[in-house]
């Protein structure tokens, strides 16, 4: 029974598209939304009955108008209360605020004036609906992300569907039983069981996250929120002023749609029970639509279409409508029935796609913008529609203008175009936001420049009192702004200043404009304890003083090591024989010392030249027993591209304790070495491309790129995904069709592997070591994932992307559900779609999934023995471990027959482990 009924969960979980750890909230939530809506049903159409009933259509315009004005001014008092209290005790308080509301008003119905009452009433009903939809979405958008919100805000907002379903449906029954002033009374009764049972679900685990955000948790932020001028707030956030926009044009829709078809039933019902009735089925059936709509094609049609076009649905749907009437609704038998249909479809849509999509265009940004947004577009731009509208049919009723359903649909014609518009506009806010919600921060500033005397005072006094950064600051400014004097201050700190960062600089500026006291040079040498000013210094003489490079070539043996290279390198860009032959020699005597050191410091020297050539000496190092000797001569022979050595170097890989010495030594050999190994035999190039490729990744050039290209064109496929990260790390971008082919041929597959290793993660049986193995699976898609966002970049050139894998390594959740919103906007819907099911998957791994188990020997066949080979070596090397572990027979017998095929050593060796094992 209970298999029976988790599997009913878990259909159900599939039906409404929405997952296992979201479940408990989302009804948490439809549950409390079911009894506000309840609430707002039987309260619309009390007021709706009572006022149609008793005041004259021209009436309508001053309900507009009255209702601007009272909710421009609960918008302020709501804000303020949004930034007092947090959403979970606010939307309690909304909704006791609401229930207190309506019982003054049932006494002022039942006891006062009752035309005064009734008008209150019909403007209470939408500020009712729009507080208590303020606090409820508000607190909707803070608990689930941008990802989250496509699937499940149509659900969590289609608790009102029924509610209003009833409630339309048992509105006549009671207003025949109790009267129609009663019937508020049911609704007040919805509004605090509705308060009752959210008090209740907020006590749940599930709850925990979003109990943390309190009162003060970005208090300063939101005050400087509200103190921020509106129209420059609207100004610097484009795309919530483009939502605002778009809602002010669609409210004006909506209005104009509602008020068209109020004034036409007006006109046909004066008995108040009919009217009820009518008003009732009409409304009931709307939400009959809404409900099935919503519950199953909203979320999927959001996620098929993406956010940004499911904004036309709405606007198509009514032009439509439109052209349906111009064409057959001018006859008086058919208009009111199609205008009925427009004015019901209407609302379905605007309950169904509109509202869960303006909200979901809000989940890219920050919260405190997020909230500031739902309400400025929700309860902003409201009552400025209203006001539009309300002006514009007062003004007509004054001015005897009639008022036409054929007037309306041109009017609302004229507004579905502006929204079209606007909606283009959005997209590009749109994804401007996304991008800047997962962008890295970065610095720029322009050179500052001086030049007036005062400012010259202020920075000559920093040098002299200042610290080392203000020194050395200060005098770089004095340099950009050509002070005359420089030279003497730089010489100034070279003789006096105490810090050494600062006679560095000094040095290194003398040098680059070539004015050098050389006698404060000697002074340095003489007194100075610091190794790299005294090896500047020499260098610097070296330079600009022939006299004492005559002499430090007197005693060259004498110098200490880093001083002898440099005075030896210095002679050998002499043109004189005599210093030629000093270096010379000197050279040899440290490639025959008899010391480690003096033989590492000769490659070091040599490795320096570029006209002359040592490659017999440096081949003989290559092979010196002390390491640090071999390391730097195997960096000279790869500097220096001694295309003799290549081979040598290249057969060092083979030996463990050399091989990274090679690998870096091969990297400094840079680009040409592609060229290069085209004339080894092929065995050897075929031998060590797995380390030819490594190198490539880390080259810049047309000869490394060509070697990848030609590798990655292979049909072997052997390490494509090297190659494939090696040309994403070089910015490749593919220019020739077969190339592009390729590129989108791995992109397939890795969406394609992706897809089947996360069925086989939820297909896993149970055995030991069952969590290594899936862990293993979970790391494979994670890569295939990775390695399709990186085919990506190549084929579509598209660098937003690099952000994206940026995001995967540091591990950010709440910025990647953003990115997948963004890659929809980037890439084709196909590849979007597979990449965002793996982004699922590795953001939330543990859905659970109904169906049969593979046996386990099966399951272990599939990943071990199965060709293509889907799965890397580490996965396959498990599962052989674990099949051992397991003493599955049937795989232990196929490992005991299989011939040795040629597998990576990882998969090798742990099959060979286990045969061993088993005798």
């Amino acid at each position: 029974m209970f298999c029976i009924f988790e599997t009913m969960k878990e259909r159900l979980y599939k039906t409404l598209n929405i997952k296992h750890s979201e479940s408990s909230q989302v009804f948490d939530l439809l549950t409390v939304q079911f009894f506000i809506g309840l609430a707002n049903a039987l309260v619309n159409i009390i007021s709706f009955t009572l006022f149609i009933y008793n005041f004259p259509i021209q009436s309508f315009p001053l309900v507009y108008l009255a209702t601007a004005v009272l909710l421009f001014f609960l918008n302020l008092i709501y804000e303020k209360l949004e930034h007092k209290y947090a959403p979970l005790p606010l939307l309690k308080y909304i909704i006791a605020i609401a229930a207190i509301l309506l019982i003054a008003l049932w006494f002022g119905l039942s006891y006062g004036d009752k035309s005064n009452f009734i008008f209150l009433l019909i403007v209470a009903s939408a500020l009712i609906y729009m507080v208590t939809g303020y606090a409820f979405w508000g607190l909707v958008s803070l608990l689930f992300n941008v990802r989250e919100s496509r699937r499940v805000f149509s659900i969590v907002g289609s608790g009102d569907i029924p509610a209003k379903l009833i409630g339309y449906l048992i509105a006549p029954l009671m207003i025949k039983l109790v009267g129609v002033t009663n019937v508020i009374w049911l609704a007040i009764v919805s509004l605090i069981v509705g308060y009752y049972l959210f008090n209740r679900f907020i006590q749940k685990k599930s709850w925990d996250t979003i109990k943390k955000k309190t009162h003060g948790e970005g208090h300063h932020a939101e005050h400087e929120l509200h103190k921020e001028n509106f129209i420059h707030f609207l100004l610097k956030n484009k795309l919530i002023f483009a939502i605002s926009l778009l809602s002010i044009t669609s409210y004006n829709v909506f209005i104009l749609v509602d008020f068209t078809f109020i004034a036409e039933v007006k006109h046909r019902y004066e008995n108040i029970s009919d009217l009820a009735f009518y008003i009732a089925i009409f409304f009931a059936t709307g939400r009959l639509i809404a409900l099935v709509f919503k519950l199953i094609f909203t979320s999927r049609l959001i996620e098929k279409l993406g956010v940004i076009y499911s904004l036309f649905i709405t606007p198509a749907v009514l032009l439509l409508f439109c052209f349906v009437f111009f064409l057959t609704g001018k006859q008086s038998t058919n208009n009111i029935f199609i205008f009925g249909l427009m004015a019901m479809f209407t609302e379905v849509l605007r309950s169904t796609m509109q509202e869960p999509v303006f909200f979901i265009l809000f989940q890219p940004l920050k919260e405190k913008l997020r909230l500031k947004g739902h309400i400025i577009s929700k309860g902003y731009t409201y009552p400025p529609s209203l006001i539009i509208v309300g002006l514009s049919l007062y003004f007509m009723y004054k001015t005897g203008t009639e008022f036409t359903i054929l007037l309306a649909i041109k009017v609302v014609i004229v507004n579905l175009i502006i929204w079209a518009a606007i909606i283009f506009l959005i997209q590009r806010f749109y994804l401007d936001t996304i991008h800047a919600s997962i962008k890295k921060g970065t610095f720029a500033s322009d050179d500052i420049y001086i030049v007036d005397d005062r400012t010259t005072e202020i920075l000559l006094k920093k040098i002299k009192n200042g610290n080392k950064i203000d020194v050395i600051y200060a005098l770089n400014l004095l340099e950009k702004s050509d002070y005359p004097e420089l030279n003497q201050l730089l010489e100034q700190q070279l003789k006096a200043g105490k810090d050494v960062a600062v006679k560095k600089y000094a040095m290194e500026r003398l040098d680059a404009t070539e004015k050098v006291n050389i006698d404060v040079l000697r002074n340095i040498l003489a007194h100075e304890n610091d190794l790299e000013l005294r090896q500047k210094a020499v260098a610097m003489l070296c330079k600009y003083d022939p006299e004492y490079l005559s002499e430090a070539s007197q005693n060259i043996s004498g110098q200490e090591y880093l001083l002898r290279k440099i005075i030896i390198i210095h002679l050998l860009n002499q043109r004189e024989f005599g210093y030629l032959l000093k270096a010379g020699n000197a050279i040899n005597s440290l490639l025959d010392s008899a010391v480690a050191g003096e033989r590492e410091l000769a490659v070091e020297i040599i490795s320096e030249l570029k006209h002359l050539q040592f490659s017999s000496a440096i081949e003989t190092l290559m092979k010196d027993p002390e390491i640090a000797v071999k390391r730097v001569a195997i960096m000279a022979a790869c500097k220096l591209k001694m295309h003799k050595l290549l081979p040598s170097v290249i057969n060092l890989l083979d030996k463990q304790g050399d091989k990274n010495i090679a690998l870096l030594g091969l990297q400094l050999y840079g680009d040409s070495l592609f060229a290069d190994i085209n004339q080894l035999p092929p065995d050897t190039a075929l031998k060590y491309q797995a380390e030819f490729i490594k190198i490539a990744t880390k080259i810049k050039g047309e000869h490394s790129t060509g070697y990848l290209l030609t590798k990655m064109a292979e049909s072997n496929g052997l390490h494509k995904d090297k190659v494939l990260h090696a040309l994403w790390v070089k910015e490749y971008i593919p220019v020739k069709l077969h190339e592009k082919e390729k590129f989108n041929s791995l992109l397939n597959m890795y969406l394609h592997t992706g897809l089947d290793k996360i069925n086989d993660y939820h297909d896993i049986p149970d055995f030991n070591d069952k969590e290594l193995v899936k862990r293993s699976i979970y790391n494979e898609v994670k890569s295939d994932l990775s390695l399709a966002l990186k085919a990506c970049v190549l084929l579509f050139d598209r660098k937003e992307i690099n952000r994206i894998l940026d995001l995967m390594e540091i591990d950010k959740q709440d910025k990647l559900y953003n990115a997948m919103e963004m890659l929809e906007l980037l890439l084709p819907k196909k590849i979007s779609k597979d990449l965002n099911l793996l982004f699922d998957f590795i953001l939330d791994p543990h859905i659970k999934k109904a169906g049969l188990k593979p046996e386990i020997n099966l399951y272990f066949s599939k990943v071990i023995f199965n060709t293509p080979l889907l799965y890397n070596p580490w996965t396959r090397a498990v599962c052989v471990y674990s099949s051992w572990k397991n003493n599955e027979k049937i795989i232990l017998e196929k490992l005991k027959d299989e011939k040795q095929p040629e597998e990576h050593y990882l998969v090798k060796e742990t099959k060979a482990f286990v045969k061993d094992a088993l005798k």
